[in-house]
């Protein structure tokens, strides 16, 4: 996001409008602009390491980048600047992960995991990234956090079972009311969610106003695709709004390219309604 030519004007203009704001970046090149531009209580800076040393660059491409967004991450760290770091597991990185918690311990910052998907780069080298074993990658994705947030995992916890882990996790309201913005200004409820179908505004056109206008056709459309009540196994639970119908519905396209099943890798329902004490007729 931070290429953009445009990228401190759209920042100041959300911040102006007293919006909490997201930014991804890989750390590789921040100009002394950006690093002033970071350090407003509203601005959240995720930075992704995808691997300790060697299995980061192997995971960029580019030499030596490991050392320089490790660099960058503590310049950040020590003048204040919210990071989080991010990780995504991949057969690659995976016995690499304890050195990252070390990190996000030492630095007193959260760090958040996530399982390889098969979008973008990494479906064109899914052979590559993906284990024999899905589970192998699941089982290291438990958020670390530090400091004590109420909620939140802290370092050593157990994760817990996929039922529950929307409640501890806090998830967002994706397609609803958290969006992305990409590098080209298209706006879309998610990163995994890319393809044009799921684009409700282009900023480079037209306004956030006009974008999040409710006549806006498009954004609908986009919302109704993420409604719980298209899942014939979860529209008349009433837990559905917990675990979001089911789980991440951009996984569930990802793999079954539909949103209209619940998330395929925890497809198993863990909640137990309480039972009445006047038996199933009030039920």
């Amino acid at each position: 996001m931070t290429l953009h030519p445009q990228f401190t004007d759209i920042l100041q203009y959300l911040l102006a409008s007293n919006v909490e704001v997201t930014i991804l970046t890989n750390g590789q090149r921040l100009k002394l602009m950006h690093i002033e531009a970071f350090r407003h209580p509203n601005v959240l800076v995720k930075v992704p390491l995808l691997g300790w040393g060697d299995s980061h660059d192997v995971m960029t491409q580019r030499h030596g980048s490991f050392e320089r967004t490790v660099k960058n991450i503590r310049h950040m760290v020590s003048l204040g600047i919210r990071v989080k770091l991010t990780s995504t597991v991949t057969k690659v990185n995976l016995h690499d992960m304890d050195y990252l918690d070390a990190l996000a311990k030492e630095l007193n910052i959260p760090l958040e995991k996530s399982p390889i998907y098969p979008a973008g780069y990494a479906r064109d080298n899914w052979d590559r990234l993906f284990p024999e074993n899905y589970n192998d990658i699941v089982e290291r994705c438990g958020r670390v956090e530090t400091g004590s947030t109420p909620g939140l995992l802290q370092i050593g916890e157990e994760v817990p079972p996929p039922g529950e882990q929307a409640a501890v996790f806090g998830c967002s309201d994706c397609g609803t009311q958290v969006h992305a913005i990409k590098s080209d200004g298209k706006v879309i409820p998610c990163l995994l969610l890319r393809e044009r179908v799921f684009q409700f505004g282009d900023l480079t056109n037209e306004s956030l106003d006009t974008v999040y206008a409710t006549d806006n056709e498009d954004r609908e459309r986009v919302k109704q695709l993420f409604s719980y009540d298209k899942l014939e196994t979860c529209n008349a639970c009433e837990a559905r709004y917990a675990c979001r119908g089911g789980g991440c519905r951009a996984v569930s396209y990802l793999f079954k390219g539909t949103m209209d099943i619940k998330n395929p890798l925890y497809d198993e329902c863990y909640y137990e309604p309480p039972q009445s004490p006047y038996g199933d007729a009030l039920r």
